[in-house]
Formats: structure tokens, C-alpha cells, sequence
């Protein structure tokens, strides 16, 4: 009874998912597009059938076409492997930060020394900023503008709450759910930004940089501390992690902010298209259905090989297949608050 619960609910649990994925918008949106080239195709070659049955053209020799295979499939390998070292490369750098932000947390705690009360909390504050730094990079890559997120405010020390509540004024920079007053809500800056074009982002002193701010102040936070709270070769290691953040963070920047040539993309599509209408000249087949099977299976294999490159090129994002980045911000958020409740050895306690 057991093993057949178990089926029934891997069974349900597979459909579930394949449920997620066709409903998804991003997934419909690239498969209506694939269906439309793809009705093009085998339009075409049906066409071709008949205008090469009709007037006895002899079929292109398959030699010729093998090489032009072997060159289109060295093309379509380059894109593929391309796009996957970039989404790779974006969970490489992940990683580094998760890795980073976790030794952070794990030496602030071991290696700070308190005195007194408000020492433990300028130490609770700057585990908190380590965690914040992540959840600031992720919504950093996902909009152009940045979202700060009840989660992320909460983790915020007060200058930087103030300074975001003054651009969500401003520059209507959205805040999400957070106890703001109310003359500074308006119902379109409440709204959670959707996911937008940040290949041409730049930096600009207008925007909030809540990731740099949070580096600065916990690398002023470590250097401001004497030898009886800090050993100087602790510190010096604690801003050598804080500068990997930095490294981590500006090299997600540069795998957002560099697309694949246009050109290159361009010229891919424009090849893909010409082989396939050569393809249905150098198949010398007297039933029509052969060759609409042989045209869908192969269109169908180049088309959806371009569009998979296409979306895993981008791996900062909401969609299915873009990585996992707000799960990585709980999980270090989950770590925080496990070490300040099972790690906290000899030192003051105080809220959290």
C-alpha cells in the first residue's frame, strides 16, 4: 500500500510540474513562437514536395549536405556552450558569495569581541548587514530599478532604512510592505517590479546601491575596531572576504551586461533558416508524410537548441530556468538566524 501512495504521489508530482512548466508565461511565450516556425517549415517543405514531384528536380546530393551539417552543428555547439558558461559561470559566482557571506557570519561571531550591550548589537547588526548584502546583489541584478524587500528592510541598519524610505519619495524606487509613512505610499510604488532589460545598466549615483553601502559600512564596522576587540590579522582577513563579495558581485555585472554579440546571434538564425530550406531539396522521398516528419524532427531540434541558449544566456532572473538566487538569500538568512540562536558562546545576550 505503501509503494502504490508513493507512486500516486511521484505520479502527482511529476504532473504538477509539467503543469508548471506549460502554464509558465515565459514557456508558452517560446513555445508559440517555435509552433509558428515550425508550421513554417513544414509549410515550406510540403511546398517543395510537390514542386519537385511535379517537376522532376533532382534531389541535392547527400554529400553536399553533410558538410553543411557538420558546419551548422559546430555553430549551434559554440552557442550552446557559450550560453551554458555563462549561466555556469553566474552559479560559480553565487557560490563565492553564499561561501563568503557564510564565513563572514562565522568569523564576525567567533573572532569580534563585546564589552557591553550596545557592542553585541553593532556585532548582531553587522551579521545582519553580511546577509543583506546577499539579498541587495539579487534584487540589484533582477530590475533595473532596485526593489528592497521586507525581508531585506528588515535586515537594513537605521541609516540605511532612512535613506531608503527618502528614495522611495523621490525616486520612486519601490519598497515593498514595510511601516513607511503613509503621504510616501502611493499604490504604484508598492508594486513589485517586473523583470526588465539590464544588459545596458550603468551605474548611476542616483540609485539606492544598497550593496555597496552595506559593504562600505561593515568593511568601516571592522576597521573601526581596536586590537582588544579584533586581532589585526582577523581584520585583514575579514576584508579580504569582503572584497571577494565585491569581486562576486561585479562579475554577475559583467555577465549581465554582456550579451552575446548581436551579429553573431544573428547570423546563427539566419543559417539555421537557410539549411532548413535546403533540407526538404536533398530528401528524395516519394511520401509526403516522411518528409513533414523528417522536416519537424530537425527543425525542431535546431529551433528549440537556439531558444534553450537563449534562455540559460540570462541566468539572473524569475523565470523556471534562471537560477535559484532568492533560495540562496533564505538559505544564508536561515544560517544567520541558527547561528545567533545555537552559536552564541560567551558573549552578551541581547535581542536580535
Amino acid at each position: 500500500m505503501k509503494t502504490e501512495a508513493a507512486v500516486k504521489w511521484g505520479r502527482g508530482q511529476a504532473r504538477s510540474f509539467f503543469l508548471l512548466r506549460i502554464t509558465s508565461r515565459k514557456y508558452i511565450s517560446a513555445l508559440s513562437k517555435m509552433i509558428i516556425s515550425l508550421i513554417i517549415s513544414i509549410a515550406y517543405a510540403i511546398g517543395v514536395f510537390f514542386i519537385s514531384r511535379s517537376n522532376n528536380i533532382t534531389p541535392i546530393p547527400s554529400t553536399i549536405m553533410t558538410y553543411v551539417s557538420v558546419v551548422m552543428g559546430m555553430l549551434l555547439v559554440f552557442r550552446t556552450n557559450t550560453a551554458y558558461d555563462r549561466y555556469y559561470d553566474g552559479r560559480r559566482l553565487w557560490a563565492t558569495i553564499e561561501e563568503t557571506v557564510s564565513n563572514l557570519l562565522r568569523n564576525i561571531l567567533v573572532m569580534v569581541d563585546t564589552h557591553d550591550i550596545e557592542e553585541e548589537r553593532e556585532k548582531i547588526q553587522a551579521l545582519k548587514n553580511c546577509v543583506a548584502v546577499a539579498y541587495a546583489i539579487q534584487e540589484y541584478l533582477l530590475t533595473t530599478k532596485e526593489t528592497v524587500t521586507p525581508h531585506l528592510y528588515k535586515l537594513l541598519p537605521k541609516e540605511l532604512k532612512r535613506v531608503v524610505v527618502l528614495k522611495n519619495a523621490i525616486d520612486e524606487h519601490v519598497v515593498i510592505d514595510i511601516d513607511i509613512p503613509d503621504s510616501l505610499k502611493t499604490s504604484e510604488r508598492i508594486k513589485r517590479t517586473k523583470s526588465m532589460n539590464t544588459s545596458k545598466r550603468t551605474f548611476s549615483t542616483g540609485d539606492i546601491n544598497l550593496a555597496l553601502r552595506l559593504v562600505y559600512i561593515l568593511g568601516t564596522y571592522i576597521n573601526g575596531l581596536d586590537e582588544s576587540r579584533l586581532r589585526p590579522v582577523s581584520a585583514n582577513a575579514l576584508q579580504t572576504q569582503i572584497s571577494m563579495l565585491i569581486s562576486a558581485f561585479k562579475g554577475c555585472i559583467r555577465i549581465q551586461t554582456t550579451p552575446l554579440p548581436r551579429a553573431y546571434s544573428s547570423h546563427l538564425i539566419q543559417s539555421t533558416w537557410m539549411y532548413l530550406l535546403i533540407l526538404p531539396w536533398s530528401i528524395a522521398v516519394k511520401n509526403v508524410g516522411i518528409l513533414v516528419g523528417l522536416q519537424f524532427i530537425i527543425s525542431f531540434m535546431l529551433l528549440g537548441t537556439i531558444a534553450i541558449a537563449e534562455d540559460i544566456e540570462e541566468p539572473f532572473g524569475r523565470d523556471l530556468s534562471d537560477l535559484k538566487t532568492a533560495s540562496f538569500c533564505d538559505n544564508l538568512y536561515g544560517e544567520y538566524l541558527f547561528v545567533l540562536e545555537n552559536c552564541r558562546f560567551n558573549t552578551i545576550k541581547t535581542e536580535v
